[in-house]
């Protein structure tokens, strides 16, 4: 029994550094405890997430990040679903809706893979001359596109194998 509870504790999956930044940098500025009862912010280790990551989820991030550039009304505006928006009053504490930020990364991404994939035929049409430009064209851009698979989706290997071969 203690080592099925023990086994349970050890799965229980970590906060992202994301998270625990975001956290931590919360309790600096905010100060909502007295200064001895804020040591455990310290030990990151000690930390839980409650939920489960995200696919994709640091890109989701450094999205957020992007869009702090803009204007908060424009993002709260287009980011935030009204039930979010109630939740908080603090001017430097944004909440945002995930199923729109899915929505706004699933656009951003397909975007990107129209481009990669198209990108590279407006190249061969514009371009004349021999085909080793072409081959090297094409290289440039299916290693393009295989990389930004890697990078932007949690895809196994031979899932990145079959997509780039397609």
């Amino acid at each position: 029994m203690l080592q099925m509870i023990s086994l349970s504790i050890v799965t229980i999956p970590r906060p992202s550094e994301r998270d625990y930044g975001s956290f931590y940098k919360w309790m600096d500025a905010e100060k909502p405890l007295c200064r001895e009862e804020t040591k455990f912010v310290k030990y990151k280790d000690d930390f839980i997430a409650l939920a489960e990551k995200q696919e994709g989820g640091w890109f989701d991030g450094v999205l957020e990040d992007l869009l702090s550039i803009f204007p908060r009304s424009i993002t709260r505006a287009i980011l935030s679903s009204p039930s979010d928006r109630k939740k908080t009053d603090d001017e430097y504490v944004q909440l945002y809706s995930k199923r729109r930020v899915d929505i706004l990364v699933r656009l951003v991404l397909t975007i990107v893979t129209v481009v990669l994939l198209m990108a590279p035929t407006v190249v061969l049409f514009l371009v004349p001359g021999r085909a080793a430009v072409k081959l090297v064209v094409i290289m440039i851009f299916t290693l393009l596109f295989s990389a930004a698979l890697g990078v932007f989706t949690k895809a196994k290997r031979h899932e990145m194998f079959a997509a780039t071969a397609a």
